[in-house]
């Protein structure tokens, strides 16, 4: 029975109206994601990307596929692990593509899946391969741990994969039934083989917040790597305050155009802006049209920017700007609401996190790839040829040094890089070089570098020491750098010995650093834990710097001031500027303080040449040395940034002139006293040590001209008569000097010329 209670439900009106609307649409065939980025992989190892295809609308279909029609330059494959077929059954098919190159290239390609009616459905493929460091860093970063680097001796440095060599056999070994002629599986049937390996390629579309966190930490620290060398080597450049890439991308990319001429030499053809300065739209297709020259430029010079898109590049701002009229309708184009109104909320973040994602990640490919082509390729042996502090004969052993060529690791550039420093390493610190190998674990010690270091500035092995890093502990078991120098406290004289455990190699890193402030050539704001943490890719950057650097310490010449006490002597060195920006030198004296410079600072104007003077005006007598440097202050930009001089310099005082003269007149054997004024040429008291130097005069040995010559006896008394003659004279030259140091009045001559012919 019902409640009688319950109430009325009326059934006369509608509570809800629904409106269903239906358009009719095209099948076709999407992608889980927007395009396919291949790893980057050495030479001759295979790349992998696995992706789905979703079918959208298709009752049965057999997808079919085309790729580049230049396989040479762009060789792609493309699998079916699941088949070709989809339809009610099959909504979405995994794809598998692989890439793999003999020769450095980078490019972006498009793979079009093809239905019944030759409709096509393209997406973007990214691939690279390179055998050079600096491209590689991210490979080994995601097979940290997989992979080993084998070194045999004569031969050069090889990554070696095993699992990667075994799977790449066995896809190549795939039965001919199971595939067509463009490498994908045959008809519907699955790939049973391949599935495997598709599975473990396939990656997120889009990562986790955590794996976004961790990609954005490592890529700052490559960045503040980057920037430090750059403006370390290169240009100085401001407003790091604001993070990277600040400095290169404000204002308008200027930054990034300057710094590509000045190590290209060229000057880029650049497009106009606009006219109109606050036509934001016009500003923003202007900032991607430069950043696109630039691109085209690096590309032509070989840079490997096959997945760097402008628009990646460019402000969040500028990139939202852009991509909101590259993804506008039509039919919203012609309508001003719907411009004001811009793109839906969830298109936005999904650019907003794009930007955030890749932004960074591009600028740092970029000044990676500037650096390999503008930079790095062009150290050739002939660069070998004269170096400082590099002998002919090392020269010519590493022309003839089989394993500079054939890595698929390091390219030439970076190998000879690596032969610079093992060379210096044992011609410092014989005992503990070695080959180096691997660049991240060999030099994460500093052994290598403070040998670099010291090979090039001896006199860093007395440089005063420095304060301690804050947990820093007393080197109490340090290992003298060399024989002669065992003096604990010394700068680089000490290092913790091999093996070091993190504390030693951050106080080595320490004394690197220090070291390279001292003489002048700081790298940047990077600390030792910077360092210490730092890559391979990071590692070779600073030894970069170090070969870039620290061969014009090694002195052009040795100035020679010699001289007497009290006299000033002053030479000129000849600096010229055969650029076409100013050169500003900070001149630094070091060594004994008897050496004056007359400034500074010296500037130097396109093509002139100036004569800066060295005196030195000494108080002591003896032999002293110093060193003129003159470093470069140039930013690389409004003044040019000149390779450092150093100028040994050396002075040797003897008595020279004196400073005064005092004449007076004696009788023989009468002493007569003389008085001498003595002033204090220094700043404060002192009390000098009297010393009387008797300056002799060389006897007569001719006779005169109307004194005959004396008959010699030629008998057998001739010799003894001789000999007691030469006693006699002896006797009186002695007995007339004790009497002149006895009265002062007269010179020795003056009173042998008294007395009686012996």
């Amino acid at each position: 029975a019902g409640d009688a209670n319950a109430p009325t439900v009326r059934t006369d009106r509608a509570y809800l109206t629904l409106t269903l609307g239906a358009k009719a649409a095209t099948p076709r065939l999407v992608y889980d994601r927007p395009e396919v980025v291949l790893p980057t992989v050495p030479l001759g190892m295979q790349a992998r990307a696995a992706f789905y295809v979703i079918n959208e609308g298709y009752d049965n279909l057999q997808i079919d596929y085309r790729l580049p029609a230049d396989t040479v330059r762009m060789p792609l494959q493309l699998r079916f692990p699941e088949g070709r077929l989809v339809g009610y059954s099959r909504k979405k098919l995994l794809l598998l593509v692989t890439f793999a190159a003999k020769k450095p290239m980078s490019f972006t390609a498009k793979i079009e899946l093809l239905d019944m009616e030759g409709n096509r459905f393209p997406i973007n493929v990214t691939a690279t391969a390179d055998n050079s460091l600096l491209t590689l860093q991210p490979y080994l970063s995601l097979k940290a741990g997989q992979i080993t680097i084998s070194a045999e001796e004569g031969k050069p440095p090889t990554l070696v994969d095993e699992e990667e060599t075994a799977r790449a056999a066995s896809l190549a070994s795939t039965p001919s039934k199971k595939k067509d002629d463009k490498g994908g599986a045959h008809l519907g049937g699955a790939d049973d083989e391949v599935l495997p390996l598709a599975k473990a390629a396939l990656e997120p579309a889009m990562l986790a917040e955590e794996s976004l966190s961790a990609v954005a930490a490592e890529t700052a620290r490559s960045a503040q790597m980057m920037m430090a060398y750059i403006s370390a080597a290169i240009v100085k450049l401001s407003g790091g305050e604001h993070g990277f890439p600040a400095p290169l991308l404000h204002p308008r990319a200027k930054p990034l155009v300057d710094l590509v001429a000045l190590l290209s030499g060229k000057n880029l053809s650049m497009p106009q802006p606009p006219a109109d300065r606050k036509n934001l739209r016009a500003l923003t297709h202007h900032l991607h049209a430069l950043l696109e020259s630039v691109l085209n430029f690096l590309r032509s010079q070989g840079a490997l920017l096959g997945g760097v898109r402008p628009d990646h590049l460019m402000p969040l701002e500028d990139f939202m700007r852009y991509a909101e009229e590259r993804l506008r309708t039509p039919a919203a184009e012609g309508s001003v609401s719907a411009q004001r109104k811009g793109l839906p909320r969830r298109q936005r973040k999904a650019l907003e996190l794009e930007h955030r994602t890749v932004h960074a990640q591009a600028w740092l490919a970029l000044l990676v790839q500037l650096l390999r082509t503008l930079v790095m390729n062009r150290i050739t042996m002939r660069t070998f040829a004269g170096l400082p502090g590099f002998p002919d004969s090392a020269a010519s052993a590493l022309a003839a040094d089989a394993s500079l060529l054939g890595s698929n690791l390091y390219s030439t550039p970076e190998q000879l890089i690596i032969k610079w420093v093992e060379f210096h390493w044992k011609n410092a610190l014989p005992q503990s070089a070695k080959r180096i190998v691997d660049v991240d674990t060999d030099l994460r010690d500093g052994h290598a570098f403070a040998a670099v270091l010291v090979s090039h500035c001896p006199f860093l092995l007395t440089a005063p020491p420095t304060t301690m890093l804050d947990g820093e502990k007393a080197m109490p078991d340090a290992m003298p750098l060399s024989p002669d120098k065992n003096d604990l406290g010394t700068s680089l004289a000490t290092l913790y010995p091999q093996p070091c455990d993190e504390a030693g190699c951050l106080a080595n890193l320490h004394l690197v650093l220090d070291a390279l402030a001292t003489i002048g050539a700081p790298f940047s704001t990077v600390s030792p834990q910077q360092l210490h943490a730092a890559n391979a890719r990071e590692k070779l950057l600073f030894a970069l710097h170090l070969f870039q650097t620290l061969p014009h310490f090694v002195p052009k010449t040795t100035v020679e001031l010699n001289g007497g006490l009290h006299a000033p002597v002053t030479k000129s060195i000849e600096l010229s500027n055969p650029s076409r920006k100013p050169i500003m030198y900070s001149v630094k004296l070091e060594g004994a303080e008897c050496f004056r410079i007359e400034a500074t600072s010296v500037r130097l104007e396109p093509q002139q040449t100036v004569a800066f003077r060295v005196a030195a005006l000494a108080r002591f007598t003896g032999v002293a040395h110093g060193r003129v440097i003159f470093l470069s202050t140039g930013d690389g930009l409004s003044t040019a940034n000149a390779s450092t001089l150093v100028f040994l310099l050396r002075a040797d005082i003897s008595l020279g002139s004196p400073l005064e003269k005092a004449v007076c007149e004696a009788k023989l054997y009468s002493p007569t006293p003389v008085v001498i004024d003595v002033t204090n040429p220094f700043d404060e008291a002192c009390s000098p040590r009297i010393k009387i130097v008797e300056i002799r005069p060389p006897f007569e040995t001719s006779s005169p001209a109307n004194e005959k010559p004396v008959d010699v006896p030629r008998g057998r008394g001739s010799k003894q008569q001789q000999q007691q003659q030469q006693q006699q004279q002896q006797q009186a030259r002695e007995a007339v000097a004790a009497a002149v140091s006895m009265l002062g009045s007269e010179t020795l001559e003056e009173v042998t010329r008294k007395l009686p012919s012996a």
